[in-house]
């Protein structure tokens, strides 16, 4: 008999452990999404490019322009640049660059070979196709036909400095001289892939200006991943 009761108190006991452990489950899978949902959503991912000049490139070409990325108060190269899908993002390109260059040598050229892309000169592939242009990077310098704080979609001819194109996603950025342009992307999960990017300004070294910089990885061209 007392051995039966034994039993019973510790059938009673193992109940009551099974049950504090499966309302102890259910109590971490009910607050843990809550948890999360509470931080809130997150701001647009912040990504930064800096084009400096008189960077030495070697004994025989010299200075050359360069993009570089800042990360954490350093510049880092340029050679893959990362995307996120699915996230709104801010891109800032801090021109150093005082001087113009002909996109491919011609006004009309455009993105890529197909017909019917937009011009160099034009904004592409941004939230809206537009672009700001926040500030002078030079405080001295008056080339800048771009007063501060000014959204447009095109530049005119023969007036940029760089461009910021990745023509496997239509994207195309024209970066003024000595200026800061902040741009709004937003890539879908079906744009996810490795593309390149290219500065269509031929402002490298060589007779027509797309050699050095032009054609080195990390310099004026490499590969963007949205992932």
């Amino acid at each position: 008999m007392i051995n039966m009761e034994i039993g019973k108190k510790l059938f009673i006991a193992l109940v009551v452990i099974a049950v504090m452990a499966g309302a102890y489950g259910i109590s971490l899978n009910i607050t843990h999404p809550a948890h999360i949902q509470s931080s809130g959503p997150s701001g647009p991912v912040a990504i930064t490019l800096v084009i400096t000049t008189d960077n030495y490139y070697n004994s025989t070409i010299g200075q050359q322009p360069h993009y570089y990325l800042l990360q954490n108060g350093s510049l880092k190269s340029t050679t893959t640049i990362t995307f996120p899908a699915n996230q709104n993002i801010t891109l800032t390109i801090i021109c150093y660059d005082n001087g113009t260059a002909y996109p491919l040598g011609q006004a009309g050229n455009n993105i890529g070979d197909g017909a019917g892309q937009a011009s160099l000169y034009d904004v592409n592939g941004t939230v809206g196709n537009v672009v700001k242009v926040i500030n002078n990077t030079n405080v001295n310098s008056t080339s800048s036909k771009f007063s501060s704080g000014t959204v447009v979609s095109s530049f005119p001819q023969y007036s940029v400095s760089h461009t910021f194109t990745v023509a496997g996603l239509n994207l195309n950025i024209p970066i003024p001289p000595v200026s800061t342009v902040v741009a709004d992307l937003h890539f879908s999960s079906s744009q996810e892939g490795t593309y390149s990017w290219q500065c269509n300004d031929p402002c490298g070294s060589g007779a027509n200006g797309w050699e050095g910089a032009m054609a080195t990885q990390g310099w004026m061209m490499g590969s963007v991943v949205v992932s």
